[in-house]
């Protein structure tokens, strides 16, 4: 009689199970890693709208608070430092389905001495504007409140 054939192994129940385990970890990691791609970009886009209302908030108030003899620019000129809610101001704002919450803080510019850069008639204000949303599912990780800032610089030379 010959040598017998081989006998063909199997895998044990062991490889089978840790095999299933490395699969189950691997695609686990890639949908983790494809939720958290689409989360980050929403923040992103979330973030580009919240500078654009800003900026475009921040030219309203210029362009308002520089139109000649207007209730707006007398009332944001002759406004003390600190919190601004006056004539040219949005408290809220909506867009693309998320509130945005803005709030404006109004400096004159002071020169080293402490006394205001430019002078009377022609004083320099510096314009702060900070928009805040809430993003993301609320009772998820992630979720919370963003804030961004710009600021504009306003002359009390520029008249239309």
């Amino acid at each position: 009689m010959g040598s017998p054939l081989p006998r063909a192994r199997a895998f044990s129940l062991m490889e089978i199970v840790l095999g299933l385990g490395l699969v189950a970890v691997l695609l686990l990691t890639i949908v983790l890693m494809g939720t958290a791609a689409l989360s980050g970009d929403t923040k992103a886009s979330h973030s580009q709208i919240a500078s654009a209302v800003a900026e475009s908030q921040l030219d309203l108030l210029a362009a308002g608070v520089a139109v000649k003899d207007s209730p707006a620019r007398q009332q944001f000129w002759s406004a003390s430092d600190g919190p601004y809610t006056g004539a040219g101001s949005t408290a809220k704002l909506n867009s693309n389905g998320t509130d945005y919450d803005l709030k404006y803080t109004v400096n004159t510019v002071r020169e080293n001495g402490g006394s205001p850069m430019g002078g009377p008639g022609n004083l320099l204000k510096q314009v702060d504007l900070e928009v805040s949303w809430w993003d993301g599912e609320k009772g998820r990780p992630g979720y919370g409140r963003f804030f961004l800032k710009r600021t504009r610089l306003c002359r009390q030379t520029d008249v239309r």
